[in-house]
């Protein structure tokens, strides 16, 4: 790409990090269990908010006449989902909403596939997830999600795509480790400055979203 013929300059500190990092050893099963296990809470925290709220209007940011579930499903169009119930649901919830319809909780519970039907009836009775533990991290009292839908929303939104592209560095550092020559790591080293760029940028949103 264009990108790559650039001419890159490197901050030395970011440059010892990579290699620093680069040199961690690979995951242990547990480990990989654990990213595995927050990967699918995060994924379905969105799922679960879908199916409470996705039939609301949007009332911040002066933004009109926009539902929630389709603002959620344009919002997660680079995000690639990896649970295999949520990445269903997803795409099934996408597809009805570009042919015009807002599915509600009761499609899902009676849709002629078992795995839907369980991750419906199971999130509709959890009254909190990711959202209250969010609120917690950020010592932020709030008893109820509702109070600001903004930052339930974008927060449970940007909070997995950190997530996601914390993995798309972790993927870069285990391939700096096997880099075989000069182009290809200066080639994964732009990559992974760009990741750090966006990373940063989702860190500085969502503390905004949720201070405000």
């Amino acid at each position: 790409s264009e990108e790559r013929n650039n001419t890159r300059i490197l901050p030395s500190a970011a440059e010892e990090e990579i290699i620093e990092q680069s040199e961690v050893q690979g995951l242990s099963t547990k480990e990989l269990e654990s990213i595995a296990f927050e990967d699918a809470s995060q994924e379905k925290e969105i799922i679960r908010l879908l199916l409470l709220y996705g039939n609301k209007m949007i009332d911040w940011d002066g933004i009109a006449n926009t539902y929630i579930g389709p603002f959620m499903i344009a919002e997660l169009g680079d995000v690639e989902f990896e649970h295999p119930p949520s990445k269903k649901f997803i795409e099934l919830y996408s597809k009805e909403v570009e042919n015009g319809v807002l599915p509600e909780e009761q499609f899902f519970i009676h849709y002629p596939d078992k795995e839907i039907v369980d991750l419906t009836v199971t999130l509709i009775a959890t009254k909190y997830t990711l959202s209250e533990n969010w609120y917690e991290m950020h010592k932020i009292l709030v008893p109820d999600e509702q109070v600001n839908m903004k930052a339930t929303i974008l927060g449970a939104i940007f909070h997995l795509k950190k997530h996601k592209v914390g993995k798309i560095l972790d993927n870069l550092r285990g391939e700096l480790q096997k880099a075989e020559g000069e182009a290809d790591t200066e080639i994964l080293l732009t990559q992974y400055m760009q990741m750090k760029k966006v990373e940063k940028s989702i860190s500085d949103y969502l503390g905004s979203v949720i201070i405000k």
